[in-house]
């Protein structure tokens, strides 16, 4: 019978970062604003991601605002503008219809075909 068991102990996947006493880990990140870097260094991947800053909290509502208010106008310009023009087609082309009908009664009846 054979077993799925290693011989040995299981080894880690990855290398633990070991940062050495009195050296800041933050150092290395640089400047504040950076939210995100990836370092690519002997195969291995660091991503460091930095907490956003007030200005840029501010301008990322300020952009959804934005897009917000762009939906919202595009939403009433729809229901104010185009839908009422949609509707007064729709009713124009019903009475033409029916404008029609009228006019061949009215020429048959003056033809005297009634």
């Amino acid at each position: 019978m054979s077993t799925n068991h290693p011989s040995g102990p299981e080894r880690p996947r990855s290398e633990p970062e070991i940062i050495p006493p009195g050296r800041d880990s933050r150092a290395e990140r640089g400047p504040g604003g950076i939210w995100m870097r990836v370092e690519e260094t002997d195969g291995t991947q660091r991503i460091y991601v930095g907490r956003p800053s007030i200005p840029a909290l501010i301008l990322g509502l300020v952009i959804v605002g934005f897009i917000a208010a762009l939906a919202f106008f595009a939403m009433a310009w729809l229901l104010l503008i185009v839908m009422p023009i949609l509707v007064i087609g729709i009713v124009l082309a019903l009475l033409s219809s029916k404008a029609r009908r009228q006019w061949r009664r009215l020429k048959l009846w003056w033809s005297g075909a009634r």
